[in-house]
């Protein structure tokens, strides 16, 4: 509201920055003494996101139905008023309950149940607020919550989301003195509050302890390197497929000679022949387990599918 004296009807009313109108302003009541006016959203004014910084300008009157309003070289010259958008940046003191477990829920009910609701206080809370956990000053992934409810601008509620397990702290386990494995522990988050109006925002620093679902010791991924012997040639060598399946029981030395021996693309050996479905050009290898001795009829066979090895080829 505008106070004064001998306002009268139309008013035009503007929102300047420095010599720039930015806002035609609708004004929805004028008496004698009063003007009230709507200004809209700094936001909208500036055209996108705000940076929480308090904005000064002036509200322009003009009074097109007064003879004798201010006339500067045949311009109605406008009455200004100052008026200020506070950013007024919020505050947070405390949150609870702080004790949760991984899903958000309370313990000591087993995960699986409704998200807990999370009371912050502190000052200048106002609508729309977001809420997302932070970890180490960071926003952690997957815990955005934009429908926080302001009760009044002390108090603010909103349901605790789950973290992933990629979020949580890990110790080594133990086992004998030696490192046994990891094991996900209770890790402490913190709140990030931010008004989406006045992009202020305010953290709140380990106020939240989740606890893992499972806080069992796994033991580390192994993977142990293997080396497959190369194939040697003479000329060109094109990628080849290796396919396996089980050795056959029961088969004699001189059946598994020949059955691995070698067949050349323009082999027409007709003492031997091919492995039935095998076509020509295949070469063949047998992979056995450790300790395998001559005769020992264990392992798995592979076959090396036709890849225009040259000669002269080893396998």
């Amino acid at each position: 509201m505008i106070t004064g004296n001998n306002f009268a009807e139309p008013v035009v009313a503007n929102y300047r920055l420095g010599s720039v109108p930015v806002a035609s302003l609708n004004v929805t009541n004028v008496s004698n003494t009063s003007i009230i006016v709507t200004l809209p959203p700094l936001q909208s004014i500036l055209g996108g996101s705000l940076s929480c910084t308090t904005t000064s300008g002036f509200i322009d009157l003009t009074f097109p139905g007064l003879a004798c309003s201010p006339v500067n070289g045949g311009t109605a010259v406008p009455l200004s008023v100052p008026f200020t958008y506070n950013a007024n940046p919020p505050t947070a003191t405390a949150a609870s309950p702080s004790n949760l477990n991984q899903d958000g829920s309370l313990p000591p009910a087993l995960p699986g149940g409704a998200g807990a609701t999370i009371t912050v206080t502190g000052t200048n809370f106002a609508s729309p607020m977001t809420v997302t956990l932070i970890k180490d000053g960071s926003p952690v992934q997957n815990t955005p919550v934009n429908n926080a409810n302001v009760s009044n601008p002390t108090s603010l509620s909103f349901t605790a989301p789950a973290v992933l397990n990629a979020s949580l702290n890990q110790q080594n386990c133990f086992s004998g003195g030696s490192v046994s494995g990891i094991k996900y522990v209770p890790t402490s988050f913190g709140i990030r509050l931010k008004n989406t109006l006045t992009g202020c925002t305010v953290d709140l620093p380990n106020v939240l302890i989740y606890n893992p679902t499972d806080a069992s010791c796994r033991a580390p991924i192994a993977i142990t390197p293997f080396t497959l012997n190369s194939v040697t040639s003479g000329g060109p060598i094109t990628p080849v497929t290796l396919t396996h399946r089980a050795a056959r029981a029961g088969r004699t030395r001189g059946d598994r000679e020949r059955q691995h021996r070698r067949s050349r693309p323009d082999s027409s050996d007709g003492q031997y022949g091919r492995p039935v479905g095998h076509a020509s050009g295949d070469r063949h290898v047998c992979l056995h387990g450790p300790g395998h001795r001559r005769g020992n009829e264990f392992g798995v066979e592979h076959v090396l599918s036709r890849g225009e090895l040259t000669s002269p080829n080893r396998i």
